[in-house]
């Protein structure tokens, strides 16, 4: 299981750098030896244009994820993946629900420093679904005025 993990680490560093099809190949292996590749797969699959894959598999992951304790982590990964994927493809009820089940995490979660992890995870899902429901005018769905965008001087 170890070499399932190293592998499924390989896959995040690829990700990140860019290198998807190494990626993907690393995320396939880490499968092949017995680990689920989420988030890391989804968010793959949504940097290679196939948003219905990603929705699909972080679906998927979170119906077999447990809500033991000790699985707590993993499931605030897939929420905070999940709410990522939502937006990116415009489903913003389907990220709401996220980042509500993510902050029920968070409250109800371990203690420090675990559950100052979990609540920022909750608190930049939250974030990012608050700008997804700001409008064009830079208002909110409550009617509060964003602040101005700063600008560096020329």
């Amino acid at each position: 299981m170890e070499g399932a993990r190293w592998q499924r680490r390989a896959g995040e560093i690829q990700r990140r750098r860019g290198r998807l099809d190494d990626a993907a190949a690393s995320y396939a292996r880490a499968h092949e030896l017995g680990l689920m590749p989420q988030p890391g797969l989804a968010l793959l699959r949504l940097a290679q244009g196939k948003a219905d894959a990603a929705v699909t598999g972080l679906r998927l992951a979170l119906a077999c994820r447990g809500e033991t304790p000790a699985d707590m982590l993993g499931r605030a990964r897939l929420l905070a993946a999940q709410t990522e994927v939502a937006l990116a493809v415009g489903d913003v009820d389907s990220a709401a629900t996220a980042v509500k089940d993510l902050e029920t995490l968070a409250a109800t979660g371990p203690r420090p420093p675990a559950a100052t992890l979990l609540q920022a995870m909750a608190d930049t899902a939250k974030g990012s679904l608050a700008l997804a429901q700001s409008g064009p005018d830079g208002r909110d769905d409550l009617g509060s005025q964003r602040p101005p965008e700063s600008r560096c001087p020329s």
